[in-house]
């Protein structure tokens, strides 16, 4: 299982420049408050999480949102060691990426490098869904947050467009 981890890591190191201690998370599924215009086929959350960058998803959000705000969650299908997240928005790749580093040190990811919405900030949260469907605050661990589940919360209830999302997690021995 280690050797298959190891070439999991190096290749993720030549496509996505992520180092050799970390992998490219594929979440499992995904979910949203509202798809735009009520069209979860062509703005779906999974749309998200598809590999293709000519698709999208889009959260709108309603007056009755604006407090509540937009939110899409991602599941990751276990609990990894997160240490980074990227969002890639708009086509003009790598231009309109934002990175945000997962720290062991708080619930939220912070330190967001690159192309970092100002008008519309997002609170990007680790955590793990427990078996009652509650969430709870992850224990802490060296450089990263620990869970199985990524949410993307817009407080100001603008739309949340986004074209894809990577995740990436330490390699655990």
């Amino acid at each position: 299982m280690y050797t298959y981890l190891l070439i999991v890591a190096l290749a993720s190191q030549m496509f996505c420049g992520c180092s050799a201690e970390t992998v490219e998370i594929e979440p499992v599924s995904a979910a949203q408050s509202r798809p735009f215009r009520n069209m979860p086929y062509k703005y779906g959350p999974h749309k998200l999480i598809d590999n293709n960058f000519k698709t999208q998803s889009i959260t709108e959000y309603l007056a009755s949102d604006w407090e509540a705000g937009t939110w899409v969650t991602v599941n990751l299908g276990a609990e990894f060691c997160v240490e980074t997240v990227e969002i890639w928005y708009f086509l003009d790749l790598p231009k309109y990426k934002s990175t945000f580093t997962c720290s062991n040190d708080e619930l939220w990811c912070h330190s967001c490098e690159g192309y970092c919405a100002k008008k519309a900030p997002l609170l990007i949260s680790v955590y793990t869904e427990n078996y009652t469907g509650s969430v709870s605050a992850p224990p802490p661990d060296n450089g990263c947050t620990r869970g199985d589940s990524v949410k993307f919360h817009n407080m100001h209830g603008h739309l949340l467009t986004m074209y894809e999302l990577k995740v990436f997690a330490r390699v655990e021995e």
